[in-house]
């Protein structure tokens, strides 16, 4: 399993950028234009299919708005959708993409007008709900945010669902008090999504950032977004070890990952729920 992440990456990439390169640009719809492409997943006896379907506004599911999708990303749990694997769609037929950034076609919540533009992350999109790899989707009101002044829809995807849980870990540890003079944050999963986000943003902050990850490819893609230094060059450091002979496996950075976690949940209970969610991605601080 130590390869997975870079095989469903590739994987979900192949597949979504083939079906990409031959769709039209969906700012190109307008509320009129009833007929849209999906990225369709189906579960047969044979397994999940995934194909390019043209549908209607009927495949579309209940939601008060309307939007036309412009941009989305491709997360882990996308990979994993994309990939058959894990169960992570729910029900069939089904469109992957857990997050998207839109303008509105149509709207039965005031506070959505068609033009707006606005931005989707979780919610079960893409899971039970129709997601985002698709030219339309239709939402609950309650699941949008207007686009934030200042971001383009593709920027907004850009930082997508990763840079916004990167965000949420520290402005949580933020809310408690915690501040990089209380010492260097350590990120785990630094190679991730979620990981590389935290380690950007933790440097902007003016943090000491560590980077632990499970290879040496990995700590370079980590320091290569800033981290000042790896777990194993601590390990050399500290115990004379040549760096090259540090084994930091998979099952170390998992233990590593569940330590800081229990230790912080433990610490401030209200982390538990966010912890869980980023679990192998998110960002930590020693103890105050």
């Amino acid at each position: 399993e130590r390869h997975i992440s870079t095989m469903l990456c590739s994987m979900a990439l192949e597949r979504w950028s083939v079906w990409m390169s031959r769709t039209m640009a969906p700012s190109i719809l307008t509320a009129s234009t009833d007929s849209f492409r999906a990225l369709v997943a189906r579960e047969t006896d044979d397994g999940i299919t995934l194909a390019d379907e043209t549908v209607d506004a009927s495949f579309l599911p209940a939601g008060e708005v309307t939007v036309a999708v412009e941009y989305s990303s491709i997360n882990y749990k996308d990979g994993l959708a994309l990939a058959g694997r894990n169960r992570i769609l729910r029900t069939f037929p089904m469109v992957p993409g857990i997050d998207f950034a839109g303008h509105v076609l149509r709207s039965e919540d005031a506070r959505y007008a068609p033009g707006d533009t606005v931005v989707l992350t979780g919610w079960g999109v893409g899971e039970t709900h129709l997601g985002a790899y698709a030219e339309k989707a239709r939402v609950r009101g309650d699941w949008l945010v207007p686009l934030p002044e200042g971001l383009s829809p593709a920027e907004a995807m850009a930082i997508g669902t990763a840079g916004y849980t990167a965000m949420l870990c520290l402005m949580a540890l933020d809310a408690h008090g915690v501040t990089p003079k209380d010492g260097p944050a350590i990120v785990t999963g630094a190679s991730g999504g979620v990981g590389l986000a935290a380690v950007e943003i933790g440097k902007a902050l003016g943090a000491r950032v560590i980077a632990a990850a499970s290879s040496a490819e990995k700590l370079a893609v980590a320091k290569n977004a800033g981290a000042d230094i790896s777990l194993a060059e601590i390990v050399h450091e500290v115990c004379n070890v040549p760096t090259e002979d540090v084994q930091l496996d998979k099952s170390f950075i998992d233990d590593l990952d569940a330590a800081i976690g229990l230790s912080l949940a433990s610490l401030v209970p209200e982390f538990a729920p966010l912890l869980a969610a980023v679990h192998g991605g998110g960002a930590a601080t020693p103890e105050k």
